[in-house]
């Protein structure tokens, strides 16, 4: 509330403070004075700018003017900034499926969660059941069912802002059994023997970069009572800029229960697109049984912030080359930069800027040493010369001296 009793118009200035940091400041003026008070108010809406995160301190001072330079004095109110929870806005789907068959990226948990202070939120998961629950970078959701398990499992999912929790709704997810079909053959031995199959155990979904390499475990087992034989391993993958290289393609023999590891490379390719690619894996045996899995790759572009800083850099450089003619003899370094940018080395990109900013100041800062020029020296020898010359003309004169006198001193 702010009244003058002159019933002068009024401006009143209002400031933000964050902390000790003056966040806002501004001026409501043309206050109408009136005999009951007459209220002031202003909203300070959130935005980047003002970002209220929890546990902030934030005062807002007001005063008031009549215009006449007499001003009242501060009135102060302080506001700590609560934390809010996180929100569970939308339920996260039951789901029925059959054993041994993984439920890859079933779906993005930050479509089910959200923050009022937009803090970032880590979720956990609490299982009850056969299933190994998954949550990668990018927060996808995947289950993954234990070899050979079937029945009923309760899952619920924690997402933590770092001061509070909140959990989702109870998701059921029902495993089927699958009848297993067994074969009957001849081995090399002539020896009948039954084979039921052969498991490929794969990672959850995995995060890469563009331009870059990863390198999984991938375990091949036979968990049932019959020997398998001449396994042969294949790999494809569904973007030719996403190359698959296996270590081992081929295992001559594995016993009951026992199993083997090994490595798949996956490398992405420079000019891959941001998106989710899968990656099939299939063995075969010399028996006639194969088994394959499948699996997801999140790629994302590790440059997207990199360019943020370098683009704005390599600008600057060229800035300066082009107000500077002196520096252009350096310009081969900003070519090598942005070539660097093209096949996103950014690491060289930025050290080749760099080096170029700094040579061009090196150049506009030098100044050419004085050097002595010889005219010194030359000035010296000149007088030495005289000196000499002064000495033989003396020279000559004391013996032409001489020679007179003892002419004049012979007796006619």
């Amino acid at each position: 509330f702010v009244s003058d009793p002159d019933a002068d118009s009024m401006t009143v200035t209002i400031v933000f403070w964050n902390g000790t940091k003056e966040h806002f400041r501004t001026n409501i003026t043309g206050v109408a004075n009136n005999s009951n008070n007459t209220i002031v108010s202003y909203t300070l809406t959130r935005n980047n700018t003002n970002a209220f995160l929890s546990g902030q301190n934030w005062t807002c001072a007001a005063r008031a003017t009549d215009n006449n330079d007499i001003y009242t004095s501060w009135v102060n109110a302080s506001v700590t900034i609560q934390n809010t929870a996180p929100s569970f806005d939308t339920i996260i789907s039951n789901l029925t499926f059959y054993e041994e068959v993984n439920q890859l990226n079933v779906t993005d948990l930050d479509n089910h969660f959200s923050d009022a202070n937009a803090d970032n939120l880590i979720y956990t998961s609490e299982v009850a059941g056969g299933i190994t629950v998954s949550i990668d970078s990018f927060n996808n959701l995947s289950y993954i069912p234990s070899p050979n398990w079937f029945g009923t499992a309760t899952i619920n999912i924690t997402a933590d802002d770092g001061f509070a929790t909140n959990k989702s709704n109870i998701i059921t997810l029902v495993v089927t059994n699958v009848a297993e079909k067994i074969e009957t053959f001849v081995n090399v031995l002539g020896k009948s023997t039954k084979l039921v199959g052969i498991e490929i155990i794969v990672p959850s979904p995995i995060s890469m970069f563009i331009n870059d390499k990863v390198v999984l475990p991938i375990i091949i087992r036979n968990n049932k009572q019959n020997v398998l034989t001449n396994i042969k391993l294949e790999t494809k993958s569904s973007s030719e800029q996403l190359i698959t290289k296996l270590k081992q393609i081929n295992i001559k023999l594995l016993s009951p229960g026992e199993q083997i590891t090994t490595e798949l490379e996956i490398m992405s390719g420079a000019v891959i697109a941001e998106d989710k690619y899968t990656i099939l894996l299939s063995a075969t045996t010399g028996e006639g049984v194969s088994d394959s899995a499948e699996f997801f790759v999140n790629v994302a572009d590790f440059g997207a912030g990199n360019r943020t800083v370098i683009l704005p850099r390599l600008q600057v450089a060229k800035d300066l080359f082009k107000s500077n003619p002196q520096c252009l003899e350096l310009s081969e370094l900003l070519n090598q930069a942005e070539e660097a940018i093209s096949e996103k080395k950014f690491s060289k990109s930025e050290s080749l800027i760099e080096n170029a900013i700094k040579g061009c100041k090196d150049l506009l800062s030098f100044e050419p040493q004085k050097i002595e020029t010889p005219a010194r020296k030359s000035r010296q020898n000149l007088i030495l010369l005289i000196e000499l010359l002064s000495l033989l003309f003396l020279t000559v004169a004391f013996i032409f001296y001489r020679k007179r006198r003892k002419i004049n001193e012979i007796p006619f």
